[in-house]
């Protein structure tokens, strides 16, 4: 009978342990699926920052000072990417004061950082009066400036002169509220940890990615071959095939060195 309990016992221990490796597999799987999608969202950064003539390090700090550090590094390259993409902004100093404007008045509102970002960049792009209350700016005294800016220059179109009447109507709402971030260093801490729980999501996703990357291919290789036998080609066939694309591959390779 002791026999039985032990057998059990160590039936359960290595169920529990099989359990538990199962569900690491899963966490590091997660952990790399986000580290894939912050590279994204850094290597967009990057491409939009050289078309525009700047680089992505500089553009990063100048965002990180406009915020005080209080938002942490992916949603200040998301935001700028949004920024910069809707055309709402075309250097990295525009970029940074958008990003500025949003997280102080969006703050004062209620929002948080990352979502002010968002909200802002849609309410510029859509030139929408309405929600500009929404971040502590008068709607109507927008609507106000956009008629003196174009009925002085009937070439202005409505877009500019709705951009620069939220610019000026923005800077003396930030005015109002001491024309800085509000910082506090609960969230700078907070934001140190999400950049560097970040920065290791992308290390795992370099290092998971080429795994994946060698599965898909062996996936893919699968399905080619049940084409080839529906198409009447053996397995062996199939891999004699493979055997002389390789070996083409290689005589290729070496005449080229």
């Amino acid at each position: 009978m002791d026999k039985v309990k032990d057998n059990w016992a160590q039936i359960a221990i290595g169920l529990g342990a099989a359990y538990a490796a199962v569900d690491a597999v899963k966490r590091v799987w997660e952990f790399s699926k986000e580290g894939a999608q912050i590279e994204k969202v850094r290597d967009t950064f990057d491409s939009l920052t050289v078309s525009i003539g700047e680089t992505s390090d500089a553009m990063l700090m100048d965002l990180r000072e406009a915020t005080a550090g209080m938002v942490a590094d992916t949603e200040l390259m998301a935001s700028a990417n949004r920024f910069l993409s809707m055309g709402l902004a075309t250097t990295g100093d525009e970029a940074s004061k958008l990003a500025e404007i949003a997280v102080t008045l969006g703050g004062a509102m209620g929002k948080n950082a990352t979502a002010a970002m968002e909200e802002f960049a849609l309410l510029l792009s859509n030139q929408s009066i309405p929600r500009l209350d929404t971040f502590g700016i008068s709607a109507g005294k927008v609507r106000e400036r956009i008629k003196e800016l174009q009925d002085a220059n009937e070439n202005m179109s409505r877009e500019t002169a709705f951009m620069t009447a939220v610019m000026e109507e923005a800077a003396i709402s930030m005015d109002k509220l001491g024309g800085a971030v509000p910082t506090d260093e609960f969230t700078r801490f907070e934001v140190s940890v999400k950049n560097l729980s970040d920065d290791m999501k992308v290390l795992a996703s370099d290092g998971v990615g080429p795994l994946v990357g060698g599965l898909n291919a062996l996936f893919t290789l699968r399905d080619i071959r049940k084409e080839f036998e529906a198409a009447g080609v053996s397995a062996w066939d199939f891999q004699t095939i493979l055997w002389e694309a390789d070996k083409a591959t290689d005589s290729y390779e070496q005449k080229q060195h």
